[in-house]
């Protein structure tokens, strides 16, 4: 090894005894940080938590205006909560929501539905065929969504502005997901919608509501959490999962005929731990509490 390489190794070996020195001096500043950090979230015991929560108003529980509902669900849904609805296609899950939102209305919630399958005017215009009232929801004139999480946020804001709009539907989660011109998978696409939804949730102090698809399951089959499209990201991120189901059985023929009956399956619930199902009859648009047909587990939870 000559003089000169001999210098350039040395030199080399300085400066990375300085860059450990570095390291050590700035590990040392970051933990005397740490230390002294008395920010919002700082690392508290749990009785300073509820010693603070003591001076905090209590969280407001909205009830669904269906007693067996409440019952199951801890007494209705509260701001922040990302609920999830699901069901066989036809079988009243758009409906049921929106059945929910005229009883968010009367609770002066003034509720907001972004309907992405059928426009505010064919809404409108299908109740005005049955003769039934105009709806008690907020809604865009026109649907002029460009695709993005923000342009749901900022119609979200709008209504809150606007209206005091404190429950929010979205219908439905597979319009707002872009499907195509990216590598990105699926499955992760969804993901971070619905993730995004809930941080929606909690940043606005609103209940969301979002309706999804299952997977194809046969008609005569009761619907479970399994048979939730992409329910991994669902339930990882939703507070409550709904499964709406018309209940009946297939006669002589192999046809298969609806007995008037409409399931709700609580299917997984963060606040009471409930698993059950409850039957509600339906009658022009609006759905009435009938009874529990079965209270004994049968959905898994997550």
């Amino acid at each position: 090894m000559n003089y000169l390489e001999i210098e350039n190794k040395a030199d080399s070996m300085i400066a990375e005894i300085r860059k450990m020195e570095d390291r050590v001096i700035a590990e040392h500043r970051k933990k005397e940080m740490l230390r002294n950090y008395s920010g919002e979230d700082k690392v508290v015991h749990a009785r300073d938590i509820a010693e603070m929560m003591k001076n905090e108003p209590e969280t407001p529980v909205w009830s669904t205006k269906h007693i067996m509902i409440d019952q199951a669900i801890g007494d209705g849904i509260s701001p922040g909560q990302l609920i999830s609805i699901t069901g066989i296609t036809k079988n009243g899950k758009s409906s049921f929501a929106r059945h929910l939102m005229q009883n968010f209305y009367d609770s002066e919630l003034a509720p907001c539905v972004l309907s992405f399958e059928e426009t505010p005017r064919e809404i409108v215009r299908k109740e005005i065929k049955y003769n039934n009232p105009i709806p008690n929801y907020y809604m865009p004139a026109v649907m002029s969504f460009d695709g993005s999480m923000e342009w749901i946020e900022n119609k979200v804001l709008e209504a809150i502005l606007k209206f005091g709009t404190r429950v929010i539907l979205i219908d439905h989660l597979h319009f707002i997901v872009d499907v195509g011109g990216s590598s990105e998978r699926f499955d992760l696409k969804i993901l971070d919608a619905v993730k995004k939804l809930k941080q929606m949730a909690q940043t606005m102090n609103v209940a969301v509501f979002l309706i999804c698809h299952l997977k194809k399951v046969a008609i005569d089959k009761n619907p479970d959490l399994n048979d939730v499209a992409d329910s991994r990201a669902i339930a990882q991120w939703s507070d409550k999962v709904w499964c709406v189901w018309r209940e009946g059985k297939k006669n002589d023929e192999g046809k298969f005929e609806y007995n008037g009956v409409t399931n709700l399956a609580i299917q997984a619930d963060r606040q009471s731990g409930e698993n059950t199902n409850i039957a509600l009859s339906f009658n022009k648009g609006r759905y009435i509490d009938t009874e529990f047909v079965d209270t004994k587990p049968k959905y898994e939870r997550f």
